[in-house]
């Protein structure tokens, strides 16, 4: 194989692992900046099904711990009840 040609190669298969590392990374960060937006819009989702009212204190993501998924950890969950009458 010429030098160039190896070049080449070389070049191309490293392109492959760089470019889906990248997209990890920016995969990571947009769930990162997008945590508070994806956990409000579940615990209201979740609002609509239940009776009363879901209240969480905070919340953690995490996109490794149960890969391919992402995790969402909500910290001191609370269910109120509606009384009605």
């Amino acid at each position: 194989m010429k030098p160039k040609a190896r070049k080449r190669l070389i070049r191309f298969l490293l392109l492959i692992p760089a470019s889906l590392l990248l997209l990890i990374i920016v995969a990571s960060t947009i769930l990162y900046y997008q945590q508070q937006r994806l956990v409000k819009l579940a615990i209201k989702e979740l609002n609509k099904q239940l009776p009363g009212e879901l209240v969480i204190g905070g919340s953690n993501i995490s996109a490794i711990e149960n890969f391919p998924y992402v995790s969402i950890r909500v910290k001191r969950p609370e269910h109120r009840l509606t009384v009605e009458g």
